[in-house]
Formats: structure tokens, sequence, C-alpha cells
């Protein structure tokens, strides 16, 4: 008996000095570390897992809580420029409410994926909305910043997210139109080492299955004031289209509507121009004749320098009622939010 346990002894003793690397357990943290099947030590090759990786509140659907229906990208730290690609995924674009008092605003956000595009970023005191917002959506950074026009009731928000998200590109018009701080922002952003783009109209890009085609301001000439020279953009993919306006006026809206022979704007959805105030409204029925939306989106604020009751958004309205076309205005029923798969899509307002 004594040299049976002496054996088995052995026998434990050896197998337990000659036994191949074994994973190590869990740990406490959630993390795993597991090495290659292989056994070497190469520590490039190790595979890390992380227990209960949680991206999100995500519904059993599928969908994130708010019911987007778009995942929140990958909890990543990015250290390069770029974006996952994922081009059959669907894309929200938000018309985000930062009207304030008698402020009016724009801020736009296009998310497909991890790809975030910001155009605007609202007035100076919506700058924490504007941010909230952006985090609220899992944006980690922005691929693209666009600022339409040197008007801070589209450009005020911007430092505070300069401070808070990287940005890889900034796009804008060119023109500074005597605006000071408009001339300090832009010389932050190119100190910041941000790539500047001076668009016009004819560039396109794409990005994550997007179309992004500049429609304004013109390359060969310039009307002279910030609102008609501003930027604006078809957003497209498949069939589906939308129009980004800004603050365009009459003059321009007419040489738009003109582009291949009027072919060029058709699309289902519009953003009214200069927030549909009677100042970019007066002299719209040829754009909205060419543009022939089904849906059209009013941003900005509740105040109206109109004298009536009526207000300067009344006769957009009436004109809209008579084509069919329905009205969403963020300033009255929270952001606009639109989602597409690129052929069919669905808005709606949501509260920020």
């Amino acid at each position: 008996m004594r040299l049976f346990i002496f054996f088995l002894a052995l026998s434990l003793f050896l197998a337990g000095c000659f036994h191949d690397k074994g994973q190590p357990p869990p740990s406490d943290s959630g993390v795993t570390i597991v090495q290659p099947s292989d056994g070497k030590d190469d520590t490039d090759r190790t595979i890390i897992i992380i227990k209960n990786d949680t991206r999100g509140p995500i519904d059993r659907d599928g969908k994130d809580d708010d019911d987007d229906g778009l995942l929140p990208p990958p909890a990543i730290s990015k250290v390069t420029p770029g974006y996952t690609s994922t081009p059959e995924e669907r894309f929200a674009i938000y018309f985000i409410n930062v009207g304030k008092d008698e402020l009016q605003g724009d801020a736009i956000l296009i998310k497909k994926g991890d790809f975030d595009m910001l155009v605007d970023a609202g007035n100076v005191r919506s700058t924490n909305k504007v941010v909230d917002f952006l985090k609220s959506k899992a944006v980690d950074d922005l691929e693209v910043l666009v600022s339409t026009h040197a008007d801070n009731e589209h450009y005020g928000g911007i430092p505070a997210v300069l401070d808070e998200f990287g940005v890889e590109e900034f796009w804008w018009p060119g023109k500074l139109y005597g605006d000071s701080e408009y001339d300090t922002l832009v010389k932050r952003i190119n100190k910041d080492g941000i790539v500047i783009k001076e668009v016009k109209r004819g560039d396109k890009f794409d990005f994550n299955g997007l179309t992004f085609e500049m429609l304004n301001p013109s390359a060969t000439k310039s009307f002279g004031d910030r609102d008609n020279d501003a930027v604006v953009i078809k957003i497209s993919q498949n069939e589906f289209c939308t129009l980004l306006t800004s603050d365009i006026l009459g003059g321009v809206q007419n040489e738009i509507a003109n582009l291949d022979g009027g072919n060029k704007i058709r699309c289902d959805i519009l953003q009214a121009p200069g927030h549909g105030l009677g100042r970019a409204t007066s002299q719209i029925d040829v754009f909205l004749l060419k543009v022939s939306p089904k849906d059209v989106i009013f941003s900005g604020s509740i105040n109206d320098p109109a004298q009536d009751s009526k207000g300067t958004r009344f006769t957009i309205f009436e004109k809209l009622k008579i084509r069919n076309a329905r009205s969403y205005e963020n300033y009255k029923n929270g952001t606009v939010r639109i989602i597409s798969d690129g052929s069919t899509y669905a808005i709606d307002h949501i509260t920020n």
C-alpha cells in the first residue's frame, strides 16, 4: 500500500510539471485573456474577451431604447481617422430642437453606424443641448462638421462641440462676411489641424453609402450676402433624398430650382429655408414646385417676428396644405427624427 501511494504521488507531481499551458480563469474584472491554441507567447495574437460587454440599452428586438433601430457603435477608442463601413445599415437624420426664445437655429445630425456628421450647431444658448444630444446618440467623434454660413444662430454652438468631440473634416462656404467671431472660429479649427474644405456647387462626397452633393454656394459667382451664399446639401441613398437648405432666400432658391431642369432637387423631404419664416419663403413657389416634397421640416424657434397672430410662416403652411405636404415643427413638438433604409422612410418627433 505504501508503495502504491508513493507512485500515485509521484505521478501527480510529474503531471503538474509537464502539463500543457491551460487558459487562465476569468478575472473578477470581467476580462479574460486567452492565448492562441498553439501556446506561443505572442502578445500580438492574444485574444481578449470582455464579459458582459454592453453597448447601450438594447431592447429584445435589437433596437436601442428610443427605438431608432440604430445600434450604438462599438465602444472602441479611435486612434486613427475613419469609421466602420456599414453601407447597408439604416441611417437617421435628426433636426435637433435648438431654438431659444427669440433666437432661431439649426443643428442637424446625420448618423449611419459610427459615421457621424453634424450640420451647424445651433446658437450659443443651445450649446449644452447639442452636446448632450450627440452624447445620447453615442457620437464619439464627428467625421464631418459643417458650418453652412456666418450666422451665429447656426455656428454659435460649434466651439462647445469642438471642446467635446474630435472632428476629422470641417466644411464651410469660404466667406466670413466681416464676422469676427466666425473668423476666430475658423482660425481655431485650422490651428487644431482639422481638414478644412471650402465646398461649392457640384462637389460630391460619399460616406458609408450616403451621397452628399453640394447645391450651393455657386462655384462661379457670389450673391454677396451670407444667407444666399449658404451651404445647401442634398443627401441621398438609392430612392431616398432630402434637402438641407440653411437660410437661402428667393434668389438662390430659383437658381437651384433650375439645376438640371429641376430634376436635380426633386426630393421627398425638404427642410424649409430660413426656418420657414416669411423672409425666406415669400418667393418659394417655383422652388416648392420643383422639389415637390411630401414632408417639410421646420427647424428654429417658435418666435415669429410677424406683427399679426398668424405669423410669417402662415403663408408657407397654406401652400403646403394645397400640395398635401406634411409639416413637422421641431420648436413645437420636439426634435424631428427621420429613419430610412434608402428606399422607405419614417418621420416622427422625439423629446430631447
